[in-house]
């Protein structure tokens, strides 16, 4: 940390919170500091500072965000708020960490001490007014305040008893500030220009205090706490510490809400205007005597209000829904009263050296500036431009004091609101420091003592100002903005604009001429830091006192040629943004007592109830009515017309009305009120009411009724209203007919509770609540006699209210009775620990799913909670996080895969939140489950668990839920997991491919296109049944941060009815006032054709409506009743042949027809656009109902295979292939042979030796967590929901299966022991026609009981906490020991002691993670029921069941089996029936392969002889870099290398055409030819190929010796074919024929026709150069190439250092092969190989040609044996290029007497034929053949890896204690490369055990490079040559 003061909470890549959490986060950070951190600033006088910050995130814009804050915050005093008008600083502050007053009321009531200046020094008083900081202090610490207008005056002593709390000055220290819009209180790189805040390009802030500005996303800010204390006080951390959490405790969480204008009773002057004229003509007077030149005089109004208001308030609804251009300032020191000001006018901006000022002066009214244009009023008053050039001047001079290089802007026109100003800018750099620092007590000179060049203050601001300021050092200057600016609130407070020329004589006439304190008005304001400050000039101001009356500040300049009565108006002008947006309150508004008239004469009872009714509702925050024209709610409408703070719109349907006011409460977050007359209008109200109920929204539904005694009479339009919405409303009552026996206190009492019940604030359930008002005549507002009853009045006496209740409401404009919510946010801690303990283990696996949310805040909330989780999110479509970047997007198409089945992902927890999911799938995931707590979090005490699976309810809101996870330290992590989101990403590719314009138009497709076009700005509305479900399931996710949605789509899901979407959406839109885009069906558009009504007209919504039409109900397709035709046409497919245009027609709305994709694309583009009014796109779909399905079901199919595809590719198993071919030339049914847990195919070894034998083909596989089988990423480890999903049994079968289409296997007969037996059955039930017959040895068929699975899932859960701890501890041994001494082994130990050290020696290479997640994936708890059916009659069953006979639980199960299995039982055995008798489980695999070969279809005769044709041949070059040049050991540096690729295309007899590719790449020196002596030869061949197409027979493809007799025969060079082009013929032609045939790979035929393995993977040794660091190749691989034969000391030395380093970071597994390339004497070699450690040598395998050639082969032979001979045989040897160079043969190296080792092949020497020849001489005589590269592509390595793959090295080679790698690390050595993808793409290191790659995926890559090739070659010649 840095000690500038400043400790951010937020990490750089960490997302903000939610700012409903970040004082928690604050508080928590500081009640762990005992101490102060160590970042704290140092102050003068020994004072600390230090500010706590932390990054937050918001809804709506900057100013309305912070003055919501700030009103919130009333109880907190000091408040301040200061506005930037270029948005660069937005901060508000309450509290105060430091008060720097002078004179100043201490009565503030603010927890820090108010330090007072001493002003006896008048020499440094502008010190004294300013408050100091250090000048390392961080800039984000300011102080907020101002001075007084005469504050720089040491002679002024005057304080007028209003301005008494601010004193002569007063800066506060925030306690608590919130800032937004900048990356802090003032901008840190500001730039060295000139203003660009001119007339023209002024910026707004949309400010809008209702709810209509809400929707512009977020807004990113900083909360911080702020500390000072002393240091030499013993508790001073500790006290100013326990105030910081004092303050952050107390602050009030915002409310979005509006609230009611303040109205004006009274206005009133403190000079009249004849008094004010009469000061005008007296300066006028003053100028003549030459006194003056100029002088401002200012008014002061009062407004008396008409009730108290907060001063933000206030503030907020002067400023209106939009500021421009002014800087907005709010200073409240104490309760009640506060300095406001809209001021357009900078004093100074100081940032570093850099100065910013203007001169703004010179006024008109906007209107004249309107009518002439700016170049004409400029030159149109002389008076104003001489009262300019005043202000100019003296600027000019005060700036050529302290600074140079001053920039000056042309002069413009400042255009506000009302007028328009004359404005100049001005920047320029402060001179040096000591200059700067005098010139604070300096005097300045008069502007008519200083001549100002205007052409040397426009100098051009070049770089040499730029370079100035960078050549000084930081430190010189960091006290300069202190100096700069207590220079300018010295000599520019007041500035002439707002005093007058010369200052003193202006001060002084001021003061005699105003009777009134000006205070702060006209004076310094704005922030302060150690770094800079932005001071504003306060023009435009009022002061509150009281919090009522209010007295507003404006002025005009006098100069001569000023007109009084002018000058008066202007100051009317300016002060016009104060008064004309505060209204005059009507006459029986403005006092208590005119309130207390109006009632009185209210013409009868029923309209002075429903005054007292709407006042109410007014004063509880309900301000909105629908209403429905009616007789008997007359009185009602009434009371709401006359109401000065009601809004209202009408509806002519009730029905629809409800669900208007629905969406209008959605809206708004607060209760609106539908008024409707008596009868069936009641009813209509129902369907709206259960929607608002199931939804939680707050509604009031007001209806007018009858006389209670007209009831049960059959009185006309009178039914029984009390009680009609049974349950569906959260409080309903029946209130008589007005009447003075009922007090008017309980009317309103009435009132209250039913606000309180609807809102939420009693129970915490918000929904609707019926108020049934009986009304008798007169409905109307007349008085006098009764209609229909001229015997009776309807007079009532004033006494009704002439009551102490009914006093005191009329008199403090409050509710008469408030409701407060329980505060108390109760979690059990249980749940929470649990949830943080779960969330810190990253092997948890956590779900949080998100149902329909309500707001913005909401969303925010949700997404923080999942990650602090570090869940999965599951997110609705109306939770407005479905297409945000933490979600798992596509979730529900996702689970269409049944690899994603929740019982396999083992999820820990799942935490529910927000409203129900629409999707089924996920539903359905959601109950099966198996996890062990189930959380839903709900603030409504309802029971929301349709499917009862609950196990934790959590009673509290999202904000309280997640308080309690801030409070334990759980911080925010990015979601979603790597797996989810890269499977969201594929899926994603998916539906866009599917989804595309060009496949028509469709209802998914219609629903990702509005999610993909929809602005950012605009609301997504949802219609129930389809058009929400393709949403949720289709929905495209925003990739772009700047343009993600933040507000949920709203649809009635409480009761996801179909009826009233329109009406709903037309309330929401009028509400917002954002455009919103509605999605609804065909039926449903019918359900509520009327309300286009409301979407008629000028003042129409900006509504876009889709109509989904698929003709009708399309959703019922889906469900089962769709099998059964007669009954679903017509009862639920509704047809309907409704003509939409026509009904758009007749209401007046615009409307249009989309039929094709294209067309809708285009036209709902087009309607975004649209400035207003409603419009309804009809998109009449192409598919029928039928097809409809279809394409969801093929969507759902698509992504599931991609989703498995996906996770294939993320497991790669290894196994190993033998086949063999049979007497009849066809091959019999392969075996495939699973081992148990713990063990690896290696545990088969005997059982395939034996069937082997008997020509039988087999295929061993390692099982995910066991052997070679890689799962997960190759580049990370693997994490918690890979683990789960990679291991599922499952996944398993499904790559078993694929595995076994890629090697041709169509039959096989599978062998399956323990864990491989359960994978057996489940491979043969899932894929039964490819298996012949299963024979599962001592395996469980499956749990049948859910508590018998439940049991066996909480059994493994031990076992495997058990086995971690065994790793952790080191005692993994111990527990295989006991996990081996079990009683189903039947007492291994003392039966076979060395049978289990052999098991034990093999089960200690197991990885203990990695069984643990084989044992928990694959557990026979996830199991289905796999027990196999009744045998046939005939007895013969292809399943086969095997166990020993010591093993007692598999044979109890067995007898189990009898009835339908094939059971025997191994006598003398335990569970270990693979290794106690291989013999016996050989023997029964043939007999069950007897059987199966019997059952085998037998071919339909001979098969035709396929013949193969070269059509095609041609070449690619190829150069590519490398990361450094070459050295080898001869010749020199190689900085690329260069080659061709050779490719050829064969054609089959049936006309199929492959083509092959190969690769020819010359090495330098290596090789004996070039690259152009190889290039002219392979051209020769292809030439003579071209012009006669040769037939390749498919038998060169065994590389036995037709390969090279094919050659020889059909190229014009014959035997003289050179190495290079040769070895790359072969690839091509190998590759060709390969792909032509159908082979799995390459080798397949050169390795069946030898009866070799074949292995899944190789593993490669990395290479390490004489030149480089030997530690650099030790990160990967496990065996290093190191290049010796220079020094031998020097060599043995550097073998043994890499040697100790590989011991340290590889273990036992580390190997180290050594390369001499024939570069010593014997005796040179002797004394390396001496001098090397014990180490090395256990490391070393061998060392490569240790000695010279001397031109005879005898000779090396003989000295390699003298070498052997004289280290005693301590090194083993290699033969290297040796061979290929034809130095030694054969027959030499089988009669060498030295132990050889290896034989290094290099098949780009001697050809692929040539190698295989070798390696199979090797291999017989147990040497070991190791492939190496010669730094070729990755073509060329893939094809060697093949080949190397049918080279495995068995358990010969690990006698000799030899790895099986081969020497292809030449790929580190390459920057660029041509296959694709690239080979170093493709190696991987296994478990830190070195670096292996697969084969099929070389295979696969050879095969996609070339094709990219052919489409390549398409693209660029339009087709092949020769085909």
């Amino acid at each position: 940390m840095t000690i500038d003061g400043l400790w951010s909470l937020s990490a750089a890549d960490q997302q903000a919170v939610p700012l409903e959490l970040a004082a928690c986060s604050l508080s928590r950070a500081l009640s762990f500091q005992d101490e102060p951190p160590s970042c704290t600033a140092e102050q003068p006088g020994g004072w600390r500072l230090l500010r706590i910050e932390i990054a937050v995130q918001s809804i709506g814009p900057p100013l309305h965000l912070l003055c919501n804050w700030l009103e919130a915050q009333s109880g907190l005093l000091p408040r301040c708020l200061f506005a930037g008008r270029d948005r660069s600083v937005l901060l508000a502050g309450v509290g105060a960490a430091h008060i720097h007053s002078e004179g100043g009321d201490t009565g503030c009531g603010n927890d820090a001490e108010r330090e007072q200046p001493c002003r006896q020094d008048p020499t440094s008083a502008d010190v004294a007014l300013l408050p100091q900081l250090a000048p390392t202090t961080h800039e984000r610490i300011c102080y907020c305040g101002g001075l007084r207008f005469d504050a720089a005056d040491p002679e002024v002593v005057r304080i007028g008893p209003d301005w008494e709390a601010f004193g002569h000055c007063y800066w506060v220290l925030p306690r608590i500030e919130l800032s937004v819009a900048g990356s802090g209180s003032l901008p840190s790189g500001a730039k060295s220009v000139g203003s660009t805040e001119t007339a023209s390009t002024g910026t707004s802030i949309h400010m809008n205090h209702a709810v209509s500005g809400s929707l512009c996303g977020t807004c990113i800010g900083t909360l911080a706490v702020q500390l000072r204390w002393h240091t030499t006080q013993r508790s001073g951390w500790a006290d100013e510490r326990a105030r910081a959490l004092e303050a952050l405790a107390c602050l009030v969480r915002p409310v979005d809400t509006m609230s009611p204008p303040c109205m004006v009773s009274q206005t009133s002057e403190a000079v009249s205007q004849m008094d004010f004229e009469a000061g005008v003509r007296r300066a006028l007077q003053a100028f003549e005597d030459g006194s003056l030149q100029k002088v401002v005089l200012a008014r002061q109004v009062f407004l008396d209000l008409a009730g108290k208001v907060d001063a933000v308030a206030l503030l907020r609804q002067v400023v209106g829904s939009v500021y421009k251009r002014h800087y907005l300032f709010l200073l409240e020191p104490v309760a009640g009263t506060a300095f406001m000001s809209l001021t357009p006018e900078r004093l100074c901006r100081v940032h570093g050296r850099d100065i910013w000022t203007e001169a703004v002066a010179g006024t008109w009214p906007l209107a004249e500036f309107e009518k002439v244009g700016e170049a004409a009023l400029l030159a149109s008053s002389a008076k104003h431009n001489s009262e300019h050039a005043l202000v100019v001047g003296y600027i000019c001079n005060l700036l050529n004091t302290v600074s140079h290089h001053v920039k000056v802007c042309d002069t413009h026109i400042l255009r506000l609101k009302h007028l328009v100003h004359i404005k100049q800018s001005y920047h320029a750099l402060a001179k040096d420091k000591q200059f700067v620092c005098s010139a604070g007590g300096e005097s300045v000179d008069s502007p008519a003592e200083v001549a100002v060049s205007q052409a040397d203050q426009t100098t051009s601001h070049d770089n040499a100002l730029s370079s100035s300021w960078n050549s000084s050092s930081v430190e010189e200057w960091t006290s300069v903005p202190f100096n700069i600016t207590s220079f300018f609130c010295k000599h520019m407070s007041p500035t002439p604009a707002v005093c007058g020329l010369p200052l003193d004589p202006a001060r002084r006439f001021i003061s005699e001429i105003e009777t009134f304190d000006r205070g702060f008005y006209a004076a310094p304001c704005g922030i302060l830091s150690a770094r800079g400050s932005e001071l504003v000039v306060a023009l435009r101001s009022a002061l509150i006192r009281d919090g009522q009356r209010l007295c507003v500040y404006a002025g005009a300049g006098i100069v001569p040629g000023s007109d009084p009565a002018d000058e008066f108006a202007e100051i009317n002008l300016k002060m016009r943004q104060w008064t004309e947006s505060i209204p005059v309150a009507p006459a029986h508004l403005q006092t208590p007592a005119a309130r207390m008239v109006a009632l009185e004469q209210m013409p009868n009872l029923n309209s002075l109830w429903a005054c007292l009714l709407v006042e109410e509702l007014s004063r509880s925050g309900m301000h909105n009515f629908v209403i429905c024209p009616g007789s008997r709610s007359t009185p009602l409408v009434v009371a709401v017309v006359q109401h000065p703070h009601a809004r209202y719109i009408v509806n002519h349907d009730e029905r629809g009305a409800a669900f208007c006011a629905l969406g209008w409460a959605k809206a708004t977050g607060a209760p609106v009120a539908v008024i409707v007359t008596s009868g069936t209008a009641v009813a209509n109200l129902l369907p709206g009411t259960i929607e608002a109920a199931q939804s939680q929204v707050p509604l009031l539904l007001l209806t007018a009724d009858r006389p209670a005694e007209l009831r049960d009479t059959g009185a006309n339009q009178t039914i029984v209203q009390p009680g009609i919405f049974g349950p569906n409303v959260r409080w309903a009552k029946d209130l008589p007919c007005p009447s003075v026996e009922y007090p008017a206190h309980a009317l309103l009492s009435d009132i209250d509770l039913a606000m309180a019940q609807a809102s939420g604030r009693l129970s915490g359930h918000p929904g609707p609540v019926h108020l049934n008002l009986c009304f008798r005549e007169n409905l109307a507002p007349d008085g006098g006699p009764v209609r229909g009853a001229p015997e009776r009045t309807s007079q009532w006496e004033p006494k009704y209210l002439d009551t102490l209740p009914m006093h005191r409401w009329i008199s403090n404009g409050l509710p008469h009775s408030s409701y407060m919510a329980a505060s108390s946010e109760p979690c059990p801690s249980e749940v929470i620990s649990t949830l943080v303990r779960l969330a810190s283990d990253p092997g948890a696996r956590v779900v949080v799913v998100v149902g329909s949310l309500r707001n913005a805040k909401e969303v925010l909330l949700a997404e923080n909670i999942a990650m602090r989780l570090r869940a999965a999110l599951f997110a609705d479509i109306t939770s407005g996080l479905r297409q945000r970047f933490g979600t798992v997007h596509y979730i529900d198409q996702m689970l269409n895969s049944p690899l994603l089945a929740a019982e396999l992902l083992q999820v820990d927890a799942i935490v529910r939140l927000g409203g129900p999911v629409c999707s089924a799938r996920v539903n359905t995931f959601l109950k099966t489950a198996a996890a062990t707590m189930h959380v839903r979090v709900a603030s409504v005490p309802l029971r929301l668990d349709p499917d009862h699976m609950v196990t934790h309810h959590v009673a509290t809101s999202l904000e309280g839920f997640a308080r309690h996870l801030v409070r334990r330290g759980l911080e925010p992590v990015i979601g979603p997991p790597a797996f989810w989101k890269q499977l969201s990403s594929s899926v994603g590719e998916v539906l866009d491919d599917l989804l595309s314009s060009a496949r028509g138009l469709s209802e998914p497709f219609i629903a990702r296109t509005v999610s993909r076009l929809l602005p950012v700005d605009c609301h997504l509305q949802i219609s129930s049944s389809m058009p929400i479900r393709d949403l949720d399931f289709f929905a495209q996710p925003c990739t772009d941060p700047s343009a993600m949605r933040i507000h949920p789509p709203m649809a009635n899901r409480g009761a996801s009815g179909i009826d009233g979407v329109l009406s709903t959406a037309a309330g929401f839109c009028r509400a917002r006032e954002v455009a919103s885009t509605l999605i609804i069906g065909d039926v449903a558009s019918l359900h509520d054709l009327n309300a286009l009504q409301q979407l008629s007209g000028p003042d129409a919504p900006r509504l876009t409506v889709v109509i989904m039409n698929n003709g009708g109900a399309g959703i019922f397709s889906f469900l089962p009743i769709a099998r059964h035709k007669s009954i679903m046409n017509p009862c639920f497919d509704e047809p309907h042949a409704t003509d939409f245009a026509a009904a758009c027609q007749a209401f007046g709305v615009p409307y249009v027809l989309c039929e094709t994709a294209e067309a809708f694309q285009s036209e709902y583009m087009q309607s975004q656009n649209r400035c207003a009014g409603a419009c309804v796109i009809e998109a009449r779909v192409e598919t029928s109902h039928e097809s409809n399905v279809a394409l969801h079901k093929a969507l759902g199919q698509a992504v599931a295979m991609r989703i498995q595809e996906e996770m294939l590719s993320r497991m790669q198993l290894g196994w190993k292939h033998q086949s063999k071919l049979d007497a009849e030339g066809t091959g019999l049914p392969t075996f495939v042979l699973l081992h148990g847990w713990l063990g690896q195919k290696e545990d088969w070894t005997s059982v395939n030796d034996q069937i082997s034998k008997a020509g039988c083909d087999s295929l061993i596989l390692d099982l995910p967590g066991h052997g070679t089988t890689e799962v997960g990423s190759f580049s990370s480890s693997l994490r918690a929901w890979e683990s789960a999903a990679l291991y599922s049994l499952p996944l398993v079968v499904e790559a078993i299966a694929e595995l076994l289409a890629q090697l041709g296997m169509e039959s096989v007969v599978l062998v399956g022991y323990s864990l491989g037996g359960r994978v057996a059955m489940s491979l043969a039930a899932k894929h039964p026609g490819r298996v012949l017959a299963t024979l599962v040895l001592s395996a469980h068929p499956g749990l049948k009981a859910v508590c018998d699975r439940a049991k066996r899932a909480c059994d493994d859960h031990a076992f495997a906490v058990r086995i971690a701890a065994a790793a952790r501890t080191q005692a993994f041994e111990g527990f295989l020991k006991d996990w081996y001494a079990a009683p189903l082994w039947g007492g291994l130990a003392e039966r076979c002691p060395d049978l289990l050290q052999r098991i034990l020696w093999k089960r200690r290479m197991t990885c203990p993670q990695h069984a643990i997640r084989a044992l928990l994936g694959m557990s026979l708890a996830r199991q289905t029921d796999l027990w196999p059916g009744p045998a046939d009659s005939s007895g013969d069953s292809p399943f086969w069941y095997a166990h020993g006979s010591l093993d007692l639980k598999f044979a109890a199960l067995a007898e189990k089996l009898k009835p339908c299995a094939n059971v025997r039982a191994f006598p003398g055995v335990g569970h270990a029936v693979v290794e106690e008798c291989p013999s016996d489980v050989s023997a029964l695999c043939l007999e069950i392969m007897g059987h199966a070969k019997q059952k085998q279809p037998v071919a339909s005769g001979a098969k035709d002889p396929t013949v193969f044709r070269v059509i095609a041949g041609w070449t690619e070059s190829i150069k590519l870099l490398l990361k450094a040049p070459l050295m080898l050991s001869r010749g020199d540096l190689i900085p690329q290398r260069c080659g061709v690729l050779v490719i050829i295309r064969v054609q089959v007899s049936s006309g199929h055409c492959c083509t092959g590719c190969g690769e020819i790449s010359p090495l330098p020196l290596f090789h004996k030819e070039s690259l152009t002596e190889a290039q002219t030869q392979l051209e020769a061949v292809l030439q003579a190929w071209a012009s006669s197409p040769p037939v390749v027979p498919l038998a060169v493809a065994r590389l036995n010796g037709a390969m090279k007799s094919w050659l020889f025969q059909h190229c014009p060079c014959g035997n003289a074919l050179l190495p290079s082009v040769c070895c790359g013929l072969e690839m091509a032609l190998l590759h060709a024929l390969g792909r032509a045939d159908g082979r799995p790979h390459l080798a397949a035929a050169a390795t069946t026709s030898r009866g070799w393995t074949f292995s899944s993977s190789i593993s490669i040794n990395s290479l390490v150069a004489r030149e480089e660091e030997l530690g650099a190749s030790c990160r990967g691989p496990t065996v290093v190439k190191v290049k010796v034969g220079k020094d031998p000391a020097e060599d043995a030395w550097r073998t043994n250092s890499l040697a100790d380093l590989l011991q340290q970071q590889r273990g036992s597994d580390a190997r180290i092969r050594l390369d001499a390339n024939q570069a010593w004497t014997v005796d040179e070699a002797v004394n390396f190989i001496n001098n090397l450690t014990e180490v090395s040598i256990a490391c070393i395998e061998y060392l490569e040609e240790p000695t010279h050639w001397e031109g005879d082969s005898a000779k090396m032979m003989n000295d390699w044996e003298e070498v052997s001979k004289k280290t005693c045989r301590r090194m083993k040897l290699a033969v290297d290029e040796s061979l290929s160079e034809g130095k030694i043969s054969l027959s030499r190296l089988a009669d060498c007497n030295a132990p050889i080792a290896a034989l290094i092949l290099k098949p780009a020497l001697q050809g692929l034929e040539n190698t295989m020849e070798l390696a199979e001489w090797a291999r017989i005589r147990g040497i070991q053949p190791v492939l190496s590269s010669a730094f070729e592509s990755g073509v060329a390595l893939c094809h060697f890896a093949i080949l190397a793959g049918a080279m495995t090295w068995d358990a010969t080679g690990l006698a000799h204690g030899n790895s099986a790698c081969h020497g292809l690390g030449t790929f580190t050595r390459m920057a660029e490369d041509v296959l694709c993808p690239p080979f170093a793409d493709l190696v991987r290191s296994w478990h830190g055990k070195g670096w292996y790659v697969d084969v099929l995926r070389c295979q696969e890559s050879l095969d996609r490079t070339v094709d990219a090739l052919l489409v390549g070659r398409r693209q660029a010649e339009g087709n092949i040559i020769g085909s």
